[in-house]
C-alpha cells in the first residue's frame, strides 16, 4: 500500500514530466511550421496570388544609373525578368536590398535572365534628377553598380497595380515574368525568405527552354 509520503513525492514528478512533454510537442510543431509550413503557405502566395498567369502587356523605363539603354517589354522577350521596384526612402527595401544585389550578381551573366531595379518615389511624374542622385549616393555607400531605372512617368507601376489589383504599388514590389512575359510570381513588401523563393524560381523558369 502506498504511503502519503510517496504519493506526495510522485504526483508532482508526474506533472514535470508530462509538463516538458507538451513543451516539447509545443516545440517541435513550431519547429515544423519555421522550417516548412510556412515556407510551403509563403511559397503559394508567391505564385498563386493576385495577377499570377496574367500578361504584363507593357512596360517602359528609363535609365537611371549604370546604364543608358532604357527598357521597354519588347527588349525583354524570351528573357526571364525579375523587376524591383524600391526606394532609397523604404526600410524594408533597404532590408531587402543585399539579398536583390546578390540575386543580380548570381544570375547576372545568364544571356536570358534580366534583373531590372526601379528606383522609385510616390511621385508621378518623378523628379528624375533628383531620384538619380539619391540612387547614386546609396549604390555608392554599397558599393554596388549593379544598373537601376525609373518609371519617370509612373505608367508602369500603375499597370503593374492594376495587374495585381491594387489602386497603387507598394514597396517593395516584386514581379517575376517568363519568357513570354507572363507574371510567374510576385512579392510585396519584404519578408526573410523571399530571396531564396525568387532564386529558386528563376532558376526554375531558367532551366525551361
Amino acid at each position: 500500500m502506498m504511503s502519503d509520503d510517496q504519493t506526495l513525492t510522485e504526483v508532482p514528478h508526474r506533472s514535470n514530466t508530462a509538463t516538458w512533454v507538451v513543451l516539447a510537442v509545443v516545440a517541435a510543431l513550431f519547429l515544423a511550421w519555421v522550417l516548412f509550413l510556412r515556407p510551403e503557405i509563403s511559397m503559394k502566395r508567391a505564385t498563386e496570388g493576385p495577377g499570377v498567369g496574367q500578361p504584363l502587356v507593357a512596360l517602359d523605363l528609363q535609365p537611371l544609373t549604370g546604364t543608358t539603354d532604357g527598357l521597354t517589354l519588347d527588349s525583354l522577350r524570351g528573357k526571364v525578368t525579375l523587376i524591383n521596384f524600391w526606394g532609397t526612402w523604404c526600410p524594408p527595401c533597404l532590408r531587402e536590398f543585399p539579398h536583390m544585389v546578390e540575386l543580380w550578381d548570381e544570375f547576372r551573366d545568364k544571356p536570358d535572365f534580366k534583373f531590372v531595379s526601379v528606383s522609385s518615389t510616390f511621385d508621378a511624374p518623378e523628379n528624375v534628377e533628383d531620384v538619380r542622385q539619391k540612387t547614386a549616393q546609396f549604390l555608392r555607400s554599397r558599393s554596388t553598380a549593379m544598373p537601376t531605372y525609373i518609371d519617370a512617368n509612373g505608367a508602369t507601376r500603375q499597370l503593374v497595380a492594376s495587374v495585381l489589383g491594387t489602386p497603387s504599388l507598394s514597396y517593395p514590389t516584386t514581379i517575376l515574368l517568363d519568357r513570354a512575359g507572363i507574371v510567374r510570381a510576385t512579392w510585396t513588401g519584404y519578408e526573410s525568405g523571399y530571396e531564396h523563393q525568387m532564386e529558386k524560381l528563376v532558376a526554375q523558369l531558367l532551366s525551361e527552354k
